[in-house]
């Protein structure tokens, strides 16, 4: 009763000031109006929370007097008691009891939204709450697992730490995360914004929401649906959990989003447009930019109609199956994603699964993918696409470590070896693509010799430098290579025949790797007659290779692939025999391709021997 009573005093004089500063505003409510107003609700509703919380605790609460609150609170927390009534005598209650109301509104304040809808346990009396409120809603639920025997055991266990007071600390505090996060349950939607007129309810229009009958209705069915089919009465909807005329508000909801989709115990998924799980595939749900980490985040997604009809689980093969339909992504990749391992998913495919869905700021393309990157960066519309996105490729430059998929790509004439357009990764490869390899990809098994770096003249990367001859089928008979390592790849190229009949004429050529014949041969020799033509309509039977994913040990070695990833690159004088890097350095148009390595000496070359078997290792900025 001393709680409640100084709860009344400090309130009151806040009405009072409120009330005295009010009395000539036109638009003022009197104080009862006010109580029975949604204001009122609200308080009524939190109050009720509380009440609750308390019935819970322990009869040993004392009725003392307690010190008098500082101003700019009306409870000291860490004077609550909150052990639960069958919580082990022995525990030392008071230390308990601090570190659970520490951790709690840890949670609440770095892993939880900022805003969610509390509501009854049938979808009624639809609060909108805020962090101290959330605080509130999920105390109950904590006491009641702390009072849990297994929690106790493990509690005491932890107490007896006491040779080694770090270790106890450490493990005291994993117990209280763990209680809390398993404590704390909260429905998430994922949907398509309404486009026609009024649309959605948002935060601003949170008071006056039953002025919008169809915006109102989807919060509605949300809770209801939420309440009534998963038994949880907390929610989140990013339409009125956002207060987005507030800049930090916005950049921070916008960096969580992925983490709050991923700690929901269940995302409610509305297709709008979907009545039967037939034509799910077709619904703009599965078109949408955000949608993507929406899908992909949480570990437990159910699919509704847009009658708000359970159509199925995210684990039904059924809804597998239209998943795949629509976007291409596959079961074992959603499996990854949804049980947390979603780093096992190439960056690479991961930017090939966003090519194509559509945003309504174009900044979006780039922010909605932070969290299904692993990436953090700031918000700032206005700044354009192409700036967004070159933002987001050198953040995953500057943090990541495994970087080498992110030159499997198409690359344009010219281009640097920072990509411009999310769109480059549309024919990205999946040769090299392992589900059990270090990221999901062949193409990290060995770290770069030196690091990646993104500056204003592109990125500056070592690079394994081989010139490839040019040969035809019977030329390819006589293949010798200059030292150990060797390689070929057949490729088609248009004749200078050009169209027959309606037709492209094409010829399979050789791409062989350090022949001996570029290193003995009259070059001149090798230009004349010019028996094939380039894509790109330049005569050429030399070209220039770079590979990118190798590594360099302890001792000095070059560790190679038997599959490299290699890039064909050009400068002026190359077609002569000039395999040294001079002037400007052009990746050419296309993806990138591998040939497989073959070498006598195994797959450990000593960097001093390399120009003995015609390659040579340079940085180059591309």
């Amino acid at each position: 009763m001393v709680l409640l009573s100084a709860l009344v005093a400090f309130l009151q004089p806040l009405i009072q000031g409120q009330a005295t500063t009010k009395t000539n505003d036109q638009n003022y409510f009197s104080v009862s109006e006010a109580i029975n107003g949604s204001e009122g609700k609200n308080l009524l509703s939190a109050l009720r929370t509380f009440v609750k919380a308390v019935a819970n605790l322990s009869p040993e609460i004392h009725d003392k007097q307690e010190d008098p609150p500082k101003r700019s609170m009306a409870v000291d927390e860490n004077r609550m008691k909150v052990i639960p009534r069958n919580l082990s005598k022995d525990v030392a209650q008071s230390e308990l009891e601090i570190m659970t109301l520490n951790a709690a509104r840890a949670h609440v304040v770095n892993k939880m939204p900022i805003r969610l809808l509390a509501f009854d346990k049938d979808g009624s009396n639809i609060r909108l709450i805020q962090r101290d409120e959330i605080f509130s809603c999920i105390l109950p639920g904590v006491l009641a697992n702390m009072g849990k025997p297994k929690f106790q055991e493990e509690w005491a266990a932890a107490k007896m730490l006491k040779d080694d007071v770090r270790h106890r600390q450490s493990e005291m505090n994993e117990l209280l995360q763990d209680v809390v996060e398993q404590s704390v349950d909260y429905a998430i939607l994922s949907h398509t914004w309404m486009r026609d007129t009024p649309g959605e309810v948002t935060f601003h229009d949170w008071a006056m929401r039953e002025r919008n009958p169809r915006g109102n209705t989807k919060i509605i069915r949300f809770c209801e649906a939420t309440a009534q089919d998963h038994n949880i009465t907390l929610g989140w909807i990013d339409t009125v959990c956002i207060n987005k005329s507030s800049s930090s508000e916005l950049d921070e909801s916008i960096r969580s989003m992925y983490n709050w989709y991923r700690r929901a115990s269940v995302c409610i998924t509305h297709l709008s447009e979907t009545a039967n799980i037939s034509d799910a595939h077709g619904d703009s749900w599965f078109t949408r930019g955000w949608t993507l980490q929406e899908l992909l985040a949480p570990s437990r997604s159910v699919f509704y109609n847009k009658n708000w009809k359970q159509i199925g689980s995210g684990t039904d093969a059924e809804i597998q199956s239209v998943i795949k339909t629509a976007t291409g992504i596959t079961s074992g990749e959603l499996e990854l994603s949804w049980r947390g391992a979603i780093e096992a998913i190439p960056l690479s495919r991961r930017m090939q699964m966003a090519c194509g869905r559509q945003v309504t700021r174009e900044e979006d393309t780039s922010y909605s993918l932070m969290g299904l990157l692993g990436v953090d960066m700031s918000i700032a519309y206005g700044e354009g696409a192409s700036r967004a996105f070159s933002r987001l490729v050198r953040e995953l430059f500057n943090t990541k470590k495994n970087v080498m998929d992110l030159f499997n790509r198409r690359y344009s004439g010219g281009e640097s070896l920072l990509p411009s357009s999310l769109e480059h990764y549309r024919y990205r490869t999946k040769f090299w693509d392992h589900p059990r390899a270090n990221g999901g990809t062949y193409l990290n098994i060995y770290l770069p010799p030196n690091p990646i770096i993104p500056t204003h003249l592109g990125l500056h990367t070592p690079l394994l430098l081989a010139p490839c001859l040019i040969a035809d089928i019977a030329e390819n008979d006589n293949y010798a290579a200059k030292g150990a390592l060797s390689a070929q790849l057949p490729i088609a190229f248009y004749t200078s025949t050009g169209e027959i009949d309606g037709r492209f004429q094409t010829k399979t050529l050789h791409y062989l790797m350090c022949h001996s014949r570029l290193y003995t041969a009259d070059l001149a020799d090798l230009h004349a007659p010019n028996h094939a033509t380039m894509p790109d309509g330049l005569p050429r039977h030399i070209s220039m290779i770079g590979i990118i994913n190798f590594g360099i040990d302890a001792s000095n070695h070059i560790l190679l692939p038997r599959y490299p990833l290699a890039l064909k690159l050009d400068w002026d004088g190359v077609e002569k025999g000039n395999f040294i890097p001079s002037g400007n350095v052009v990746i050419m148009p296309g993806p990138p391709f591998t040939m497989k390595l073959h070498s006598k000496k195994g797959f450990k070359i000593p960097k001093a021997e390399l120009e003995e078997h015609g390659m040579q290792l340079i940085s180059l900025y591309l």
